[in-house]
């Protein structure tokens, strides 16, 4: 397990050039007292696209955030090609929340731009798809381009490294360290003209907090849940329940992250709920609703080992 972390880290290493942050901050104030505001525009925006490299490089991010962050990159690799580029995302359902990994996407796009929409007359248009293949998220990006030469697309298919294509032989090296065999990358020229790169990797949708109620006063019960429900939308509430009882029969269907739970309550208290919980193997996160000083009932579930 510590040599792959190693691996991945040093793989990662290789796309976060944050040694070049303070550099690109002196050529700003620089380019501001020449009046070159335009290129000044340039280096924030490229700033801003390291630190979003540099913090966390490799953790997850959304599709969401991924699509953020490729808009704003977008206008500085346009200036490659001279032309005007139609970026496109076509992101089915909720998939935009779904988990990938840090930068996963831009080598195919910069793949695109410099390659395939070199010397191509005619719009250029770039366009990310993603949808859901049986258990796996499926993103293709797909431009209007040059193709590949027939050979280059056996050995890119293959998995054999390419010349001059270190970010595609990066991507599917971290791919590989991620995911093992669940990750694939295949490339095809389309009809008349243009690449497609699919990648699968394993669905990760983003995960919400399931957050159960267990309380008896009416007016305090729908409370609470009105206000984790407008508070976060990383709160899910699945249940709320009026005595332990119920409860108790919540937490075995919908196993919740948290449970909110007040202590006295009529037919079975939150102290009974509790024991009972811990004996059928339920060991859900709990927060004690109290109105007691004394906090003597909060001290008797601590001994239920909350």
């Amino acid at each position: 397990m510590e040599q792959k972390n190693a691996e991945i880290s040093a793989l990662e290493a290789q796309i976060d050039p944050h040694f070049l942050y303070n550099i690109l901050d002196t050529i700003n104030w620089k380019a501001i007292e020449n009046e070159q505001y335009e290129i000044s525009e340039m280096l924030v925006a490229l700033a801003d696209i390291l630190r979003y490299a540099i913090n966390d490089a490799g953790e997850f991010t959304t599709i969401d955030a991924e699509k953020g962050w490729l808009e704003k990159i977008h206008p500085s690799p346009a200036g490659k090609t001279g032309e005007e580029i139609e970026l496109e995302f076509k992101i089915q359902d909720s998939y935009g929340k779904c988990k990938i990994h840090k930068m996963l996407l831009q080598p195919f796009v910069e793949n695109a731009i410099k390659y395939s929409f070199r010397g191509y007359e005619g719009a250029h248009r770039l366009t990310i798809e993603v949808s859901k293949a049986e258990e796996q998220m499926h993103i293709i990006i797909a431009n209007n381009g040059r193709h590949i030469e027939e050979d280059q697309l056996k050995d890119l298919n293959m998995g054999k490294e390419i010349k001059n294509h270190f970010g595609i032989s990066n991507v599917r090296k971290r791919l590989k360290l991620y995911y093992g065999e669940d990750a694939v990358i295949y490339f095809e020229n389309v009809s008349p003209s243009g690449v497609k790169v699919h990648l699968f990797v394993p669905l990760q949708e983003e995960q919400k907090m399931k957050i159960a109620v267990v309380e008896d006063e009416k007016p305090i019960r729908e409370g609470l849940v009105h206000i984790l429900n407008k508070i976060s939308p990383e709160y899910q509430v699945v249940g709320s329940a009026e005595n332990g009882a119920e409860g108790l029969i919540l937490l075995e269907e919908e196993m919740p992250d948290l449970i909110m739970l007040d202590i006295q309550m009529p037919d079975m208290d939150g102290l009974q709920m509790l024991k009972e919980a811990r004996a059928r193997g339920i060991y859900t996160k709990v927060i004690i609703l109290t109105a007691y000083s004394d906090f003597s009932y909060a001290k008797k579930s601590n001994r239920t080992g909350n």
